[in-house]
């Protein structure tokens, strides 16, 4: 049995001081030394007959950088558990004391997973706005649609804002001059659309078939292709195209087109259906991203310099895989803030679930299971057996774990709902305090 000293050293940081005594110690020296005599091909001996004395005279050094590197990490998971701690983080080794016939020792400094008494969520009152869905908004989604399906047909003018333009883009140099070893592209755009840079934004609008303009381009540093953030380049573009969009009669037909089981008032009614859902979603998220700032305002916890270092490393990690490095100036003042908010929120969901005993069940996972099966046709037996065998079933756990705690603390906190008067720029309550 190894013996273990802990001592608190910082904030969320935990010292243990570990002894191994010598007896095993020397029986995992004595362990360490038969496994290599049975590898081992000495000449004048056969396999796993060389004395062991001649094995420790040889090999002795190795042996000991061995028997270090497999037994600190059972020594630290031994004591973690002993001491009945969560560490995050890599341990910090430091003291090790080895020598022959003594016991093994040494100190490891580790960061541990906080665990607080979460205070003041009953007293927690906030507001909820109750969405409206318009006439107005049902009909600009219906023109949005309408929009997306109309007929491009040949327009022989000049272009304007909401064409499509089909053209060849070419890379010149200063005097307009093709640039070797850079192609020309066959492009498609929508004329002064709102996603376009400013320059092709602008360059769009007025354009004939046969026309041709110069642009220079500076694209923005944020910009997805990783080749032209920050760059500047000069364009050669030659209208090849123009084309309008010949929108269609609304009316049942193009309903039908849309959902082949609907007439136009069924596609409004769904239409207002899918914009209801959509804002329920979203006045929902705001609420519980409410009830997280209240929760964080009410239990001001420290972080340490490790956690909030571990949570900038993974969001660059997986900001420069998806080709979007971020600044020094974006770490500080968009990134750090961002960190520090989703760990305090992450503790202390953490901490609420511990205290309220919240477990994730089989019953919970075969409900996310079957949700997925829903969402994507995959057999329920290849699904499981996927998320089985990878990290996503840990994901899968935490955010089941997360949603229950959210829900279960929704219960206990007061909601004043109310509906927004556009007109008047007022609130009218929606049935004062309730219980979600």
């Amino acid at each position: 049995m190894i013996q273990v000293d802990v001592k608190d050293t910082g904030t969320w940081q935990k010292t243990l001081h570990i002894t191994v005594p010598v007896e095993r110690v020397e029986k995992e020296y004595a362990d360490a030394v038969n496994r290599l005599r049975r590898e081992l091909k000495i000449p004048g001996f056969r396999p796993g007959k060389a004395p062991q004395s001649l094995i420790r005279a040889r090999f002795g050094s190795t042996i000991q950088s061995d028997l270090v590197n497999q037994l600190v990490p059972k020594a630290i998971e031994e004591a973690v558990k002993e001491a009945e701690l969560d560490p995050i983080g890599d341990p910090k080794i430091e003291d090790l004391k080895f020598e022959p016939n003594e016991p093994m020792s040494f100190q490891v400094t580790m960061e541990i997973w906080p665990e607080i008494e979460v205070k003041g969520i009953d007293e927690i009152e906030l507001e909820q706005e109750i969405p409206q869905t318009t006439a107005e908004q049902i009909e600009a989604a219906l023109a949005e649609i309408r929009e997306s399906r109309a007929d491009l047909v040949p327009a022989e003018r000049q272009s304007i804002k909401g064409d499509i333009l089909k053209a060849d883009l070419e890379p010149v140099d200063v005097h307009g001059q093709r640039m070797a070893k850079m192609e020309r592209q066959e492009i498609q755009m929508e004329v002064g659309g709102e996603n376009l840079l400013k320059e092709f934004k602008e360059a769009s609008v007025g354009l004939s078939a046969g026309e041709e303009r110069f642009i220079e381009v500076e694209y923005p540093k944020d910009y997805s292709e990783e080749s032209l953030r920050g760059q500047k380049r000069r364009y050669r573009l030659l209208a090849k195209e123009i084309q309008e969009k010949k929108l269609k009669p609304l009316d049942d037909d193009f309903a039908r087109e849309v959902d082949p089981g609907l007439d136009l008032a069924g596609l409004r009614e769904k239409i207002r259906e899918r914009l209801e859902a959509d804002a329920e979603a979203r006045s929902q998220a705001r609420l519980e991203e409410s009830l997280m700032d209240r929760l964080i305002q009410l239990n001001p916890l420290p972080l340490t310099p490790g956690m909030v270092q571990r949570g900038l490393d993974s969001v660059r990690e997986r900001s420069e895989k998806e080709g979007r490095p971020i600044s020094s100036e974006d770490v500080e003042g968009r990134v750090r803030p961002m960190v520090e908010r989703t760990q305090r929120r992450q503790i202390l969901l953490t901490s609420v679930a511990k205290c309220e005993g919240i477990k994730v069940t089989e019953e919970d996972l075969n409900e996310r299971l079957e949700a997925l099966v829903r969402q994507t046709g995959i057999p329920l037996a290849k699904l499981r057996s996927s998320i089985l065998k990878s990290e996503d079933l840990v994901r899968m756990q935490d955010n089941i774990m997360e949603r229950k705690t959210i829900d279960f603390l929704l219960k206990k906190i007061k909601v004043h709902q109310f509906v927004q008067n556009e007109q008047k720029g007022e609130k009218r309550s929606k049935g004062g305090i309730i219980l979600p």
